[in-house]
């Protein structure tokens, strides 16, 4: 005898096969001149037949049916027939193994037949197929599934080792064949599968199996059946075999509005237990109308309902789906469940099922409820505004470029049971989401890029708070004085994302840590820094000098502060002289949407200098990655900020140009601004989404629309943060959005983590605050009157940017008062092995009067960039020292910049800057000015940082 071989690959609901079966030596009548081996592919047209409304809208086929019963029960009961689109419960949610009594679906089929395997019929003719043809091809025989081969091969009865040598093949052109097939095989089920002829014997027409139910549907098992239609023998390719389900399924439920208690039976009166299908007609033929029988699911076994949710009623061998035959049910037919309810006595309940139609391949719910309407549904979404719920509308659903956050309320509920004790309950009636960015025209599950995130589905209850994140809209570049695309002006195109978490502090295996107060990125990616002081370590070591440089003048710090103004001892946040423990890390503001996220403290630790240290934890989305800056920050337990640091992502890799100060000492300084961002042409399109809210029960809809506006095509001039002199943490940008002019100043948009840390400046304040309280507070400028020009109101504190400044320099700028070194402190603002400049960097500079180059198509958006010595300046304003308003115009000719250098003045509290301007003098002549002067500490200036030394 020849062999069949199977192959199976997993379609719609089983499997893919391939395979040679048993044939007569007759090769007179089968040629196999050809030898191309039979295989074939398994799948289903379609999975169990629910009610599929969520397109169409409609209401699910329902029939409710009154439980009649013992008079003492205190509340009716009813039984709710539902075909519905609905997913079987998972053995996770039953709190239970899964195990027979499943629905067959494309990715089971294997682990539920692959060992019984499923019966095979094939017959081989010439000419038309017709009721006359017989099985004598294959007959009935098993097909198994070997984990070995991953191969489904075809079995004798009693045969347990393969045989592949002997196969069968494609007939040949001369003769049509076709294939019949049901699963699970009859071995094992012979108490259901009945009527087939034995071995040797065939079926003459189309086969036909007898199916006969247990008493206690003990072998519940989804049978299934197939079929091909009339195939020529020389087809010598893949065949679909297309598995259906024969029988009805039935799952049990009790709604989550039933009232506490026990469940100790369900059972079926009077129904068919056993018929005839016909595998051609794939129909049943009702030939044994009167064989009825009672089918019971829970012998010896009981459900306690809790009551609240809704509940599976489980049978034998906890089956949570049970199979029977299809059919219309007889007059005398009825359901029964034995039901106690707490602290009750049993009453026995019967429904009436006469006419009740089980159809085949057909999945039914039956759920015991104490309501008698399937269409007391609540379907309601409110918004909460003055402490009051309105009904939510798209108007109450709208949000700028910037993004918001957005809030409503779900009330999904079905009918209201009171109980005796008088509380009342609604039953939760679970909701599922689509979403169209084409204006309804296809939906789909996957959350839009416009929400961060979007809960897609709920289980349903009153007023449940529902809330989401509509993102920023990412900007679009365009050409200068444009609105065409400019596909080349994004600076990190074709950047990739680094691997794992990058630490800032040591980037390599082979780097020394080294810590800072700014940090550069420039690609996108997850990142981390440990929670360490500024530049408190240096080259893997403890860099004392930084915090605490024992400096013995009358005017500076012997040690530095912390957020609570007590003496720093330690590089690390954490020993703090307080011992508060950083509990959490937060995105304080920056000036670019989405620009840094998921910023969180980190649950690991890593050994720096013998201690347990954590980092600070974030990202710079690969999606929304450009130039701009941020403040994150750790906090305490009270979320009081302890330190912060700056984020610069940008395109500059730290380069330098080389200048030479008094005593022809070299200098490098950045080419860049500390946070500088080039100037752009951006806008913002305009956007919308549908939201389709689909109730599950009910099928009830309701769709809005999210619309996001977009800005028109702005220009934004070169820009970059302020510093107030002696604090480490930039203050926001200036933007211009007049270039010609100079004019129309306002802050760069701040995007915050909450409300509190939206950037503001305290004006004209006639006391300063402490260093603890800058630390606390980054997004703060502190502006002071004309007569108080500094904002820190500690009177000792001149080596806030210099740790071994002694004293202030006078009058004469350069020659015996020149400090040629900055030592860098743990409140400069500067990135790893650089610090804000002596004075002395620049002391060539000032003499480039005639020099000065005042360049404004170095940056086509208006920076106005002057060129002196190599070196590029932006004439980007300033802070005013007494309102952090614009001083003066970004965009205009004027730019002033930081030393680390004090300068003596009346209050002690002026540091030197230098200043870069285009005027006109009293001859109304424009000419180049550059010079260094004192002024107050309170200005918000520009840094350009040098190389440490």
């Amino acid at each position: 005898m020849k062999k069949f071989e199977f192959i199976v690959a997993a379609l719609a609901l089983v499997a893919g096969v391939m395979f040679c079966s048993c044939v007569k030596d007759d090769t007179d009548m089968l040629p196999l001149h050809d030898q191309h081996q039979i295989d074939f592919t398994a799948s289903s047209d379609a999975e169990w037949l629910n009610v599929t409304r969520a397109d169409e809208e409609e209401e699910p086929q329902v029939m409710i049916l009154e439980m009649e019963g013992d008079e003492d029960l205190e509340q009716p009961l009813y039984l709710h027939i539902t075909c519905e689109d609905r997913k079987e419960p998972t053995a996770e949610e039953l709190g239970m193994e899964a195990t027979r009594g499943t629905m067959t679906t494309t990715e089971n089929f294997a682990q539920k037949f692959g060992t019984g395997g499923f019966g095979l019929f094939a017959y081989v003719y010439k000419g038309e197929w017709n009721d006359g043809r017989t099985s004598d091809y294959i007959h009935d025989q098993r097909v198994r599934y070997h984990d070995n081969t991953t191969k489904w091969h075809i079995h004798n009865y009693e045969e347990s080792v393969l045989n592949p040598s002997n196969y069968y093949y494609w007939p040949g052109k001369n003769y049509n064949i076709r294939f019949f097939a049901y699963a699970p095989y009859r071995a094992g089920y012979s108490g259901h599968i009945l009527n087939i002829p034995a071995n040797g014997n065939v079926y003459t027409g189309a086969p036909t199996i007898e199916f006969k139910l247990s008493d206690t549907n003990k072998n519940v098992f989804d049978f299934c059946i197939a079929q091909t239609d009339q195939i020529q023998g020389d087809h010598n390719q893949t065949l679909n075999l297309n598995f259906k389900h024969a029988l009805t399924a039935i799952d049990f439920v009790a709604d989550a509005s039933m009232p506490a208690g026990t469940i100790t039976n369900i059972k079926f009166f009077n129904i068919r237990s056993r018929d005839e299908i016909d595998l051609e007609k794939q129909e049943w033929k009702s030939k044994y109308s009167d064989s009825i029988r009672n089918v019971g699911f829970m012998p010896n076994k009981k459900v306690v309902l809790s009551g609240g949710k809704e509940q599976a009623i489980t049978g034998d061998k906890d089956s949570t789906t049970y199979f029977l035959i299809p059919h219309t049910l007889r007059e005398d037919a009825y359901f029964q469940v034995n039901f106690t309810p707490a602290g009750g006595s049993t009453s026995y309940l019967k429904a009436n099922l006469s006419g009740v139609k089980w159809e085949m391949g057909k999945h039914y719910t039956y759920k015991i409820s104490p309501t008698s309407s399937s269409t007391e549904y609540k379907f309601d979404f409110e918004y909460l505004s003055d402490d009051k719920y309105s009904t939510l509308t798209d108007d109450n659903l709208t949000s700028n470029y910037k993004g918001a956050f957005k809030k409503w309320y779900i009330t999904s509920t079905r009918g209201t049971v009171t109980f005796s004790d008088g509380q009342t309950v609604s039953n939760p009636v679970g909701w599922d989401v689509k979403f169209s960015t084409d204006n309804g025209k296809t939906w789909s599950t996957t959350v839009p890029e416009m929400f961060l995130k979007f809960n897609t589905s709920h289980t349903g209850g009153v007023r449940t708070a529902i809330g989401t994140n509509v993102r920023p809209i990412k900007g679009v570049y365009y050409q200068v004085n444009s609105t065409t695309v400019d596909p080349n002006a994004d600076p990190f195109k074709g950047v990739t994302a680094v691997s794992g978490i990058v630490d800032l502090s040591k980037p390599t295996e082979s780097s020394k840590r080294n810590t800072a107060n700014c940090y550069i990125i420039n690609r996108p990616g997850k990142y981390k820094l440990p929670l360490v002081y500024g530049n408190a370590i240096k080259d893997n070591g403890d860099n004392t000098s930084s915090y605490n440089p024992n400096n013995g003048a009358n005017n500076a710090l012997t040690t530095f502060l912390d957020h609570n103004d007590q003496a720093i001892t330690s590089p690390f946040i954490a020993n703090n002289a307080n011992k508060e423990v950083p509990t959490d890390a937060v995105l304080v503001y920056s000036d670019e949407p989405d620009l840094v996220t998921n910023v969180k403290l980190s649950t690991a630790t890593e050994s720096i200098l013998g201690n347990d240290v954590k980092f600070i934890e974030f990202e710079v989305p690969e999606d929304f990655i450009t130039i701009g800056n941020a403040i994150i920050a750790v906090r305490d337990a009270n979320k009081d900020i302890m330190w912060s640091w700056h984020i610069w992502v940008t395109d500059y890799t730290s380069t330098t140009t080389d200048v030479k100060g008094y005593n022809n000492v070299t200098y490098s300084l950045m080419d860049q601004c500390l946070g500088y961002c080039p100037g752009k042409r951006v806008g913002w399109p305009e956007r919308s989404v549908m939201v389709r809210f689909t109730q599950r029960e009910s099928g009830k809809t309701k769709t809005f629309t999210f619309d996001q506006s977009g800005k028109v095509i702005e220009t934004r001039t070169a820009n970059q943060p302020y510093y107030q002199w002696g604090r480490k943490d930039p203050m926001l940008a200036f933007c211009c959005a007049t270039i010609a002019t100079g004019t129309s100043n306002s802050d760069k948009p701040c995007y915050y983590s909450e409300s509190k840390y939206n950037y503001k400046a305290e004006a004209n304040r006639t006391s300063g605050v402490t260093i603890g309280k800058a630390i606390q507070t980054p997004y703060i400028f502190y502006g002071r009157s004309e007569d108080n020009r500094d904002w820190c109101s500690n009177t000792k504190c001149l080596n806030r940017w210099d740790a071994t400044i002694t004293t202030t320099f006078g009058s004469n700028v350069w020659e015996t008062e020149t400090k040629n070194i900055v030592v860098k402190t743990i409140y400069d603002p500067s990135p790893v092995g650089f610090c804000v400049p002596t004075k002395n960097a620049y002391a060539k500079v000032i003499e480039q009067d005639a020099n000065l180059s005042l360049d404004k198509n170095y940056d086509p958006f208006g920076s106005g960039m002057i060129s002196v010595m190599g070196l590029k300046f932006c004439t980007t304003g300033d802070r005013r020292r007494t309102t952090g308003v614009a001083w003066y115009a970004v965009g205009h000719t004027q730019g002033s910049y930081w030393t680390a250098t004090p300068r003596f003045q009346t209050y002690n509290t002026c540091a030197n800057w230098i200043l870069l301007e285009e005027k006109l003098d009293e001859n109304n002549k424009i000419v180049k000015e550059i010079a260094m002067s004192p002024l107050s500490m309170s200005s918000g200036f520009v840094v350009k940082s040098m190389k440490e030394k």
